[in-house]
């Protein structure tokens, strides 16, 4: 399994080194971030359907804000990049 897995990081370099940048932020950033809120929804449906919050877990969301919040901050941290270019890297995090 670690073989595996270590091919795959090596081919998943190999292809983002050979391809194009609009293509590398396409798979590298929206992809990931989609999915990522996608996989949110069957928790959200669980909770409306059943009105209910058991088993949320309170301890790990705070985690994830201040994780975000940090990452949030680094970008706006930059002085070198205009603002808006900050912003729109810092967006996935807000």
């Amino acid at each position: 399994l670690t073989v595996l897995s270590c091919l795959a990081c090596a081919g998943c370099y190999l292809f983002f080194i050979t391809t194009g940048d609009q293509l590398d932020f396409i798979l590298g950033e929206l992809v990931p971030s989609i999915l990522i809120g996608l996989g949110f929804f069957p928790e959200f449906h669980e909770f409306v359907s059943s009105m209910s919050i058991e088993g949320y877990s309170f301890g790990v969301t705070f985690f994830d804000v201040v994780g975000s919040a940090g990452n949030a901050a680094l970008y706006f941290m930059r002085e070198e990049e205009p603002w808006s270019e900050r912003v729109s890297e810092a967006a996935p995090f807000l």
